[in-house]
């Protein structure tokens, strides 16, 4: 894992919840499943480093329709 600088490179999981628009819930299942590998408690929180995060809506971004999906599609 990389060094971090300072604390600005971490989200609690509050932040998290924010960022994603998630639920408390759902933020810890993600943690626990792996999709932020670089994730740590410390007392009673999780820290998040932003780079995890950045890759994770990076693997799960959905992608606008394209004129061809769209025509498949039946669409217009």
């Amino acid at each position: 894992m990389p060094t971090l600088q300072t604390f600005d490179d971490l989200l609690n999981s509050s932040e998290l919840c924010r960022t994603l628009r998630a639920s408390k819930g759902k933020v810890l299942e993600l943690i626990h499943t792996g999709a932020f590998p670089g994730a740590f408690r410390l007392g009673t929180d999780w820290r998040i480093p932003v780079d995890d995060v950045r890759a994770y809506i990076e693997r799960n971004r959905v992608q606008p329709p394209t004129a061809a999906t769209a025509k498949r599609r039946g669409a217009k």
